[in-house]
């Protein structure tokens, strides 16, 4: 109960610090470009806090629900605010040229872009990666409580491996596979088997077995064999996968890692940043619909990356603030693309669009949106 608590509150502060900026965006561009800015609010609903100094035409606020915030700017409906009514019609929103309307608009989803980078090279830095330069194991000793074998036959941290051989046997046929080590890269392969068929080399049952050689630098030869456990998928729309798996965690093994330099986290967050933006693409294919996900998935989601650690955490919230961004620029009404639409309409025909289209697209913009959290709601629940 308390880890859903704490989950609850690491996913609304984490959402509304995305908004906020996202919102601070707007503000200060609007402010660039002179408009009215009545009022900047992290949360939303009653007013718990504000200050606004002397000269200071725009008050900060905190409110009570600690999701998201706003930014109040003359000419976006609020002009029946006291404040507001006297303000100069050259300061509204619909005042200024269009190029700046819509760089305004622009700004929030710029915002979250340039966050989503921040992110991703956060958790580029934080994240350890393997230390190619060694060729050798982090082992774990044995306690009363666990046995690990690899420490059990003489294997230290210290030990530089320079061959790697496997010999499976597995049912009623004995297979070998051995790997000259030349790298921790190369370590890493032989212990995860990656070059080898996985179907060949799989456990059928139990009662097959794995033995580990490991020849070191100095010519000791330590040997240790794995057993095959029984893994089961949970399927949720279907009968659970029952499969077998080598036991690798009896080994008791770990591999060197170190932090990447500045400029191995921003190549990180460039490939995340293109690789995640791509991977945008499947909602547009058929059956897309299918990845959306809404407020419970975005939980789920939360939940998990603070259980792993600060460096997926990071991760995560990065692909969110990307999310955000993507969404923004849907030109669906009430969303940032939307206005940017209504710029560029009224550049190409040089004139206002009417206010009763306007406010006809406001609602039907209102319902859809509405629709929409429904159904990704809808998704989620029959998905838990």
């Amino acid at each position: 109960m308390l880890n859903t608590i704490i989950n609850i509150i690491v996913l609304l502060l984490s959402l509304s610090v995305l908004i906020c900026l996202h919102e601070l965006g707007h503000l200060l561009v609007a402010k660039k470009f002179n408009v009215y800015c009545a009022e900047y609010s992290i949360g939303m609903g009653p007013l718990l806090f504000k200050v606004k100094k002397p000269n200071q035409e725009t008050q900060f606020s905190i409110r009570a629900i600690p999701i998201g915030g706003f930014v109040s700017m003359a000419g976006e409906g609020s002009e029946e605010i006291d404040e507001m009514k006297d303000v100069p019609k050259e300061r509204f929103l619909t005042s200024i040229k269009r190029w700046k309307r819509a760089l305004i608009m622009v700004a929030g989803v710029f915002v979250n872009f340039v966050l989503s980078l921040i992110l991703f090279f956060g958790s580029g830095l934080a994240s350890p990666i393997l230390d190619e330069s060694k060729q050798s194991f982090k082992v774990m000793d044995s306690t009363s409580k666990v046995t690990y074998l690899a420490s059990e036959a003489g294997l230290t941290s210290n030990d530089v491996i320079t061959n790697f051989k496997y010999v499976f046997n597995i049912g009623s046929s004995e297979k070998v596979s051995s790997k000259e080590i030349a790298s921790g890269r190369d370590l890493y392969k032989a212990y995860y088997m990656s070059d080898l068929d996985e179907k060949e080399y799989a456990p059928t049952s139990t009662n097959d077995k794995l033995t580990v050689y490991l020849t070191t630098i100095d010519s000791r030869t330590i040997s240790f064999t794995i057993s095959a456990v029984e893994q089961t998928v949970k399927n949720a729309f279907g009968p659970d996968v029952v499969y077998y798996a080598w036991n690798l965690n009896e080994a008791g093994l770990d591999f060197n890692t170190r932090h990447r330099n500045f400029k191995e986290a921003m190549n990180r967050a460039s490939d995340e940043f293109v690789t995640s933006l791509t991977s945008f693409k499947v909602l547009f294919q058929p059956g897309g619909w299918k990845n959306l996900g809404g407020v419970i998935s975005v939980y789920q989601v939360s939940s998990y990356a603070t259980g792993v650690g600060f460096y997926y955490y990071l991760y995560v919230w990065g692909y969110i603030s990307l999310n955000l961004a993507i969404v923004n620029l849907l030109p669906f009404p009430g969303l940032d693309g939307w206005h940017l639409v209504v710029c560029a309409f009224e550049g190409i025909t040089r004139k206002d669009m009417p206010t009763k289209v306007r406010e006809v697209m406001s609602v039907i913009g209102t319902v859809l949106l509405i629709g929409l959290m429904i159904f990704v709601t809808v998704l989620d629940i029959l998905r838990l």
